[in-house]
C-alpha cells in the first residue's frame, strides 16, 4: 500500500512537471496540496512518508484531532508538514485555524483577515493567506468582489 501511494504521488508530480514545462514555468513554482479531509491520520502520515509535504483540510474540528495525530505517527525527527486550510472559513473558527494551519487559502472578507491576524499574533505565529476574489460576480461563488479587494 505504501508503494502504491509513493507511485501515485510520483505520477502526479510527473504530470505537474510536464504541465509546468508546457507553461514555461519551473516545476518548483507549483505546490501540490493533498487534500486530507475525511481521510484518517494514518493515511495522511503514510502519504507524508511517501514524500508529500503540503496537506489541505477544510474541517476545523477534524483538523484539531488529525494534525497532532499525524505528527505523532510521523515522530519528532520527521520533516515538518505544511497545513493549508482550504474552503470557506467562518470567522468564529479563526482562533483554531490560526493555531493549527500554516496557510489559509480562502480569505474573502476584512473581518476574517482581521480575526486571523489577531489570533495568529496571539499565538506567536505568522499565517500566510491567499485572497479569494470572485471575478465572475456569481452570487453562489465565494470571494470578495474585485472592487472591494483594495480594502481587503
Amino acid at each position: 500500500m505504501a508503494d502504491d501511494r509513493a507511485a501515485r504521488l510520483a505520477a502526479v508530480e510527473a504530470r505537474i512537471e510536464r504541465a509546468a514545462r508546457r507553461a514555461g514555468r519551473p516545476a518548483g513554482s507549483i505546490t501540490l496540496v493533498a487534500v486530507a479531509k475525511r481521510k484518517p491520520a494514518e493515511a495522511v502520515a503514510a502519504l507524508a512518508g511517501a514524500g508529500a509535504r503540503h496537506f489541505g483540510e477544510s474541517f476545523v474540528q477534524e483538523a484539531r484531532d488529525k494534525i497532532p495525530r499525524v505528527a505523532a505517527l510521523r515522530g519528532a525527527a520527521a520533516a515538518p508538514l505544511c497545513w493549508h486550510f482550504v474552503g470557506r472559513l467562518q470567522t468564529n473558527k479563526a482562533k483554531w485555524v490560526a493555531a493549527l494551519f500554516d496557510q489559509v487559502e480562502s480569505v474573502d472578507r476584512v473581518e476574517l483577515a482581521d480575526a486571523l491576524d489577531r489570533h495568529a499574533e496571539r499565538a506567536g505565529r505568522v499565517l500566510d493567506v491567499l485572497l479569494q476574489v470572485n471575478l465572475s460576480g456569481e452570487a453562489q461563488k465565494g470571494g470578495v468582489a474585485p472592487e472591494a479587494l483594495p480594502d481587503l
